[in-house]
């Protein structure tokens, strides 16, 4: 599959920055007082141009190419990740008020940008992406979001004000005006899995339809008749800003097809950082995710920004 590189819009009057990151390379966050830096940084002089510059540059790019193609080490679930060696179970309260959270941020977020970086193995072919999402508020906003189902396509949810539409595959699909919202307090078995094979849309059903999907989802994962054993933990770090908490959940499946979820939470703003899964088909083969985000805040962005596709076409 080939990798999407999303066109990035700019966000004008930035005002009130706040940086949501977690280091790419890492599984998890970074414990306060604790920091690693990558072998070889630094600052210096650029080295001279070769003679075989082009040549360099020709095998520079069949390398690029070549690691798009590979898997990462980073879409398997870790039973302990880099940075949560010292991590602590999380209280009940946190453990159920969890994905009522994250719907509570969406619903009350100020203006974002967020840059995405997501990568998935579908049954051995690989896609690499870097999806953008700008939210101005609940009736404007555009996020953008690829699947291995449609290879190279840029996928989005896009609202103008006035109307907002689904433009999936090159495909629109109109969604319910502005203002309707639908219900559902806890996620089935056959839900839960659909939501981890398509997190990167229906993780933000809230502005495609106003409900609620990560309460259902963490309500649904602690449903016994669902079959998943359910951890919350949690540690103090301070990736960017401030020392605070981080909350992890993993969920892993004692029955029916294997699967295992992990996301984790920046109580900053209660926005998901890094979401993963690893799902087994019932032939043995493998779905992996990794999707991780970047959340900026404040701002505003201009109208142009939130247009919604409006030609019906086949994608390639």
């Amino acid at each position: 599959m080939k990798e999407v590189v999303s066109s990035m819009r700019k966000m004008r009057n930035l005002s009130g920055l706040l940086i949501l990151a977690v280091a790419l390379a890492m599984v998890g966050c970074q414990p306060k007082e604790k920091v690693e830096l990558a072998s070889g940084g630094g600052s210096g002089s650029a080295a001279p141009e070769s003679i075989d510059g082009d040549a360099q540059k020709a095998e520079a790019v069949k390398n690029q190419i070549e690691e798009l193609s590979k898997p990462s080490d980073d879409l398997n679930i870790p039973d302990v990740p880099v940075g949560w060696e010292d991590a602590k179970p999380s209280a009940a309260p946190i453990k159920k008020s969890l994905g009522e959270r994250i719907d509570d941020a969406f619903k009350n977020i100020p203006p974002t940008k967020v840059t995405i970086q997501t990568e998935f193995t579908d049954r051995g072919s690989v896609l690499k992406t870097t999806p953008t999402m700008r939210i101005q508020d609940e009736n404007r906003f555009s996020i953008e979001y690829a699947l291995p189902e449609t290879k190279a396509a840029v996928n989005s949810i896009t609202a103008d004000g006035n109307s907002r539409a689904i433009f999936e595959d090159g495909k629109r699909t109109d969604l319910p005006a502005l203002g309707k919202t639908r219900s559902r307090s806890k996620m089935t078995r056959k839900e839960i899995e659909e939501f981890a094979m398509r997190m990167p849309v229906e993780g933000f059903s809230y502005y495609a339809y106003g409900d609620r999907p990560w309460s259902a989802l963490v309500s649904g994962l602690q449903d016994p008749k669902n079959g998943f054993d359910v951890k919350v933990e949690e540690m103090d770090a301070n990736p960017i800003g401030e020392v605070r908490p981080f909350y992890r959940l993993v969920a892993e499946s004692k029955k029916g097809n294997k699967l295992k979820i992990e996301f984790v939470v920046d109580s900053k703003r209660d926005v998901p950082v890094i979401f993963r899964t690893n799902l087994e088909y019932p032939d043995g083969k493998e779905r992996l995710m990794v999707w991780r985000a970047q959340w900026q805040f404040g701002g505003n962005f201009e109208k142009n920004e939130f247009k919604i596709p409006m030609e019906s076409k086949k994608s390639t």
